[in-house]
C-alpha cells in the first residue's frame, strides 16, 4: 500500500511537472510571438557590435557534429574494448541529440516561419505551415535543441557540473537571437523540444545507465567507509 502510495505521489508530480514546464514555455512563446521577439530582434540589429562577433563564435556550439562525433566515437570505443558504462553513457548523449535535432528539423518545415533577417529584407514576418525553403525555418532554433539537449544529456552524466553545463546551453541558444538568425521564441520552442526528448529519453535509459555504474563500481570493489559500495547519481 505505501509503494503504491509512493509510485502515485511520483506520477503526479511528473505529470505536474510536464505540465508545468509545456504550459510555462508556451506562454514565453505566446508572449514572444506577440511582439516581443521583433523588438529583441531589433534591438539586436540596430546595435550590431562586439557582441555580434562573439555570439557569432558561440553559436558554433550549436552545431550537432560537436556531440554526435565524439559520442558516436565513444560509443564505438566502449563496444570494441567492452567498456560498458562508456558505450551506455555515450549512446545516451548520441540518441539525445540525434533525436532531438531529427524531431526540430522536421517541426521546421511544418510550421515554416520566415527568418529575422526577412524581417529586415523584405518585411516579412510570420509562418507559412510546410514551408521547406530554409529561409522560413525558423521555428524551431535547430542550434537551441542541440545546444539545450546536449547539456541536458551531459548535466545528467555529471551532475557536479549541471548548473555550468545547463549555462552553456542557454547562451549557445541565446547568441541565436543576438546574430538576429532566430526569434526568442524559437529558442523556447527548441529548448521545449530538447527537454522533452532527452527527459523521456533519460527514464528509458535510466536502469542501463544506473546498472553500469553499479556494475563499475562492484568490479572495482570500491567502499566507502569500508563497508557501503559507492553509488554515482546521474
Amino acid at each position: 500500500m505505501v509503494n503504491l502510495r509512493h509510485k502515485r505521489v511520483a506520477q503526479f508530480r511528473i505529470h505536474l511537472l510536464v505540465t508545468g514546464t509545456v504550459a510555462a514555455a508556451a506562454t514565453l512563446m505566446a508572449i514572444g510571438i506577440s511582439g516581443v521577439d521583433i523588438r529583441l530582434v531589433r534591438y539586436f540589429h540596430d546595435h550590431r557590435g562586439a557582441l555580434y562577433g562573439a555570439a557569432e563564435v558561440i553559436s558554433w556550439a550549436g552545431q550537432a557534429g560537436w556531440y554526435l562525433v565524439p559520442s558516436a566515437a565513444g560509443w564505438c570505443v566502449g563496444r570494441a574494448l567492452r567498456w560498458d558504462l562508456l558505450r551506455r553513457l555515450s549512446g545516451f548523449l548520441f540518441v539525445s541529440v540525434a533525436l532531438s535535432a531529427l524531431t526540430t528539423d522536421a517541426l521546421k518545415c511544418v510550421f515554416g516561419r520566415a527568418r529575422p533577417w526577412l524581417l529586415f529584407s523584405d518585411n516579412e514576418y510570420g509562418f507559412a505551415p510546410w514551408n521547406f525553403s530554409a529561409a522560413h525555418q525558423s521555428f524551431p532554433s535547430g542550434h537551441a535543441t542541440t545546444a539545450i539537449s546536449a547539456a541536458i544529456a551531459l548535466s545528467w552524466i555529471f551532475p557536479r557540473a549541471r548548473w555550468g553545463l545547463l549555462a552553456f546551453g542557454f547562451v549557445v541558444a541565446l547568441s541565436r537571437t543576438v546574430v538576429y538568425a532566430h526569434y526568442l521564441s524559437d529558442l523556447v520552442a527548441g529548448g521545449l523540444v530538447a527537454w522533452m526528448i532527452v527527459w523521456s529519453l533519460r527514464h528509458w535509459f535510466w536502469r542501463d545507465l544506473t546498472r553500469g555504474y553499479r556494475e563499475v563500481v562492484a568490479n572495482a570493489d570500491v567502499n566507502l567507509n569500508g563497508n557501503s559500495p559507492v553509488t554515482m547519481d546521474i
